[in-house]
């Protein structure tokens, strides 16, 4: 049982860069990257970076990358390509609580970017109507960037496949 609720638990891994308050965005955009970072072009974060900016040069920029499942394996990508001020990734587990998944929001309202890491789209389900989603909405409407790379894209439409509620069915 103890293994179980350590597994539910949400993970902020350590930042990489520091954090350092972006004065005026240049979005809202967003990054719909279908083969996800590791698969497409350096261009990509590069153009996410100048999106925050405005430019190439400066390192400027904080990045969020919220992960239902692995690790911070973009982080150091995201560094080297865009030029960013700071990269946090958030690891939120599917049994994560709404309550737990709720508190991700105050990172998110610091943030300048929120990249949705790939994986399983299911898992990315239970966020619907959060405060955490809220939170990204937020960021985009001051002009921020969101992104995703695969599943992390596919849960960016305007219709969703819920396969969650599609596995109820059939079981």
């Amino acid at each position: 049982m103890l293994q179980i609720a350590l597994a539910c638990v949400i993970t902020v891994f350590a930042r990489h860069g520091a954090y350092v308050p972006t004065a005026h965005l240049h979005g809202p955009g967003l990054l719909l990257d279908g083969a996800g970072l590791s698969g497409s072009p350096p261009s990509s974060i590069l153009w996410l970076h100048r999106r925050i900016t405005g430019e190439d040069t400066t390192r400027g920029g904080n990045v969020v990358v919220l992960r239902a499942s692995y690790s911070d394996v973009y982080d150091r990508a995201f560094l080297r390509y865009g030029n960013f001020a700071s990269v946090q990734t958030v690891l939120i587990p599917p049994c994560t609580t709404r309550v737990q998944v709720n508190t991700v929001a105050r990172i998110v309202d610091k943030a300048d970017a929120v990249y949705f890491a790939g994986g399983d789209q299911a898992h990315y389900v239970a966020w619907k109507g959060t405060a955490l989603m809220e939170a990204i909405k937020r960021l985009y409407a001051r002009g921020g960037v969101v992104g995703g790379g695969s599943a992390g894209l596919a849960i960016q439409g305007a219709v969703v496949f819920d396969s969650v509620a599609g596995d109820r069915l059939n079981a």
